[in-house]
């Protein structure tokens, strides 16, 4: 009797099911794989105006009646022209800006395109029948709201509306106590679908922050196959000693699958490869704990055999995020957690470094006040910047840092704060060099300056005595010539901006050499003034003149060729390139003003021959 039962709430269920199943992943009409392409404005960045770029490669294939819908967040092509910039060392800087793939690049996306494992996440849908129809992750989030009293966060994907124009989605959400907050959400929204080429164009806007447009095109994946939520790290928890022996067993005669099934939780975080602390708990007692990096898959017991107080608590943490969790109850439907881990109170936004003579000073950019505590020892200066965390690429800035007084800068995000070792070179331990720290606020840009300066102790008088024997040294040979055609191929290669921010952001001991150039630059002209490339001039010994140069500097006849030749006279071959950087353009990365700088100086090269 028992087995007939069974066998007719068997028939019911797959009756049910059937109906369900209005349609099947082989009528999706974009099964295969294509290259996503964003350009999108950050409202919530330094430059809101600015065009920004991001790629990756989406996946959808069929698995049973359900649809899964891949996506590859780190993409690797053999040409990086237009997408990274090189930062000195051997890491890269992903470039501002809206970057359209070259024809070296197109070829690539056509012949498929080599994809990062450790950067993927994927999503079973499921197809909801309604007036129109969609494919959905989120089915059973309603009974969700019932089933937990803590936190949790939740990542839901769809694909909705005319299959001709499809609106993707992937959501945020978090559930507080029973209750449906909205924390994030990505809307692709297709406007056109050119069939000759097979390309999809619509708008992309995130979390009411990023606006733009997307694209996108069919490639392959040249490494690897369909990246499923299985391929993720699997872990297995299973702790000794049963659950409630009531279990739900009308239910689960209705629902055998779902309750007799494999009970696998996928865990994810925001950013991926998280730290995560999994914790088995029954009646407040920890039955089970284990380790692992998200994204992982862990086997859990069947929901019939499970108590119904179990739960899986998940601790997540990662260098530069506040620690983030989530408590998921074992019968529950849910089957797919994020943690989105909040960022550090504070982030550094860039670095700059200037140095001249013996004299350094590394300019540190955050978005709030940092609060400093330096170590030091024989060898090496520790500055440990609390709560903060540094932006993409800024650490790889910081790695390239070089003077006189330090060998090398090493970055290390040691939980929530930011850890810059210098390590200090024999000349700057034998000399007893000492490290100062300066704060200002740059309220232009909303932004805050912490100012390493780096110097010997009692050695300022001669400092000043160095620098101005060197601008005595200078003659008219340093700024005409072949010397001038190698300054006007540099200011070509340089914006006004960049050369602006020279004196414009000058430390204190550098203010005074910039105005003492100037002074010597007029001296070696015939007229004994400051000539402009527009035509007009500047006395230099009337101090608003001065002034009104130091303002304008990118437009003055000889002021690159002079500094070149200061930095020629005070530093050795290897500090020159960095000194002049610091100089001239301080605020553009240091890969950029070194092919300018190449660039001048094959100019000159060719001058002479």
């Amino acid at each position: 009797m028992h087995r007939l039962l069974l066998a007719f709430f068997l028939l019911l269920a797959g009756a049910a099911s059937a109906v369900e199943d209005a349609a099947s992943p082989e009528s999706f009409p974009y099964l295969g794989t294509w290259h996503v392409l964003l350009h999108y404005r950050d409202m919530s960045s330094v430059d809101p105006n600015r065009w920004r770029w991001e790629d990756r490669v989406w996946q959808f294939h069929g698995e049973g009646d359900r649809l899964v819908w891949t996506e590859y967040l780190l993409v690797n092509f053999v040409d990086n022209e237009g997408r990274f910039s090189n930062l000195g060392t051997n890491m890269a800087a992903r470039i501002l800006g809206a970057w359209e793939p070259n024809g070296r690049q197109r070829k690539q996306i056509e012949s498929g395109l080599d994809v990062t494992a450790r950067a993927v996440r994927a999503k079973r849908l499921e197809w909801l029948p309604g007036e129109v129809g969609s494919w959905t992750s989120d089915r059973g989030a309603a009974a969700l709201s019932k089933a937990t009293s803590g936190s949790l966060y939740l990542s839901a994907w769809s694909i909705e509306g005319d299959l001709a124009r499809p609106r993707f989605r992937q959501s945020d959400d978090l559930w507080q106590a029973g209750q449906r907050e909205a924390v994030g959400a990505t809307r692709y929204d297709s406007l056109a679908f050119d069939k000759g080429r097979r390309e999809l164009r619509g708008k992309y806007e995130r979390d009411g922050e990023r606006f733009g447009r997307f694209r996108m095109v069919p490639t392959s994946v040249a490494v690897g196959g369909p990246a499923t939520p299985n391929a993720k790290g699997h872990v297995r928890m299973q702790p000794a000693g049963g659950g409630d022996s009531r279990g739900p067993l009308l239910l689960a005669m209705l629902r055998p699958r779902f309750y007799f099934g494999e009970r696998l939780l996928e865990i994810e975080t925001t950013p991926p490869g998280a730290y995560l602390d999994i914790q088995y708990i029954r009646r407040g007692t920890q039955l089970e704990r284990l380790e692992a990096r998200s994204p992982a898959i862990v086997e859990l017991p069947s929901r019939f055999s499970a108590g119904a107080v179990d739960v899986v608590r998940i601790r997540a943490h990662a260098p530069g995020y506040v620690r983030g969790g989530a408590v998921v109850d074992v019968r529950s439907s849910t089957d797919h957690v994020r943690v989105d881990l909040e960022p550090v109170p504070n982030r550094l936004l860039g670095v700059r470094h200037r140095s001249l003579a013996g004299r350094d000073v590394v300019s540190l950019v955050s978005r709030e006040p940092p609060v400093l505590r330096t170590r030091r020892t024989p060898d090496e200066v520790s500055v440990v910047i609390l709560d903060t965390s540094a932006e993409e690429g800024v650490s790889e800035a910081v790695a390239g840092l070089q003077s006189s007084f330090f060998q090398s800068v090493e970055p290390v995000q040691a939980g929530l704060d930011l850890i810059l070792t210098f390590r200090l070179s024999d000349a700057a331990r034998d000399a007893g060099v000492a490290m100062r720290t300066f704060s200002a606020e740059d309220p232009v840009r909303g932004v805050h300056l912490t100012r390493l300066d780096w110097s010997v102790p009692d050695d300022r008088a001669a400092w000043v005595e160095r620098v101005q024997e060197a601008l005595a040294r200078m003659g008219p040979d340093d700024v005409s010539g072949c010397a001038s055609v190698f300054e006007s191929t540099l200011r070509a290669a340089l914006t006004p901006e960049a050369m602006l921010a020279g004196p414009a952001g000058a430390p204190a001991f550098l203010r005074p050499v910039y105005r003492a150039a100037l002074r010597r630059l007029a001296t070696l002209s015939p007229d004994a003034v400051l000539h402009l490339t527009d035509g007009s001039s500047l006395d230099a010994t009337v101090l608003l003149e001065l002034e009104l140069a130091l303002q304008q500097v990118d437009r003055i006849e000889g002021y690159a060729a002079l500094l070149r030749a200061l930095v020629r006279e005070l530093e050795r071959a290897p500090a020159r390139r960095t000194a002049a950087h610091g100089l001239l353009a301080p605020n553009i990365p240091a890969a950029r003003f070194s092919e300018a700088w190449d660039s001048a100086a094959a100019s000159e090269t060719r001058c002479h021959e």
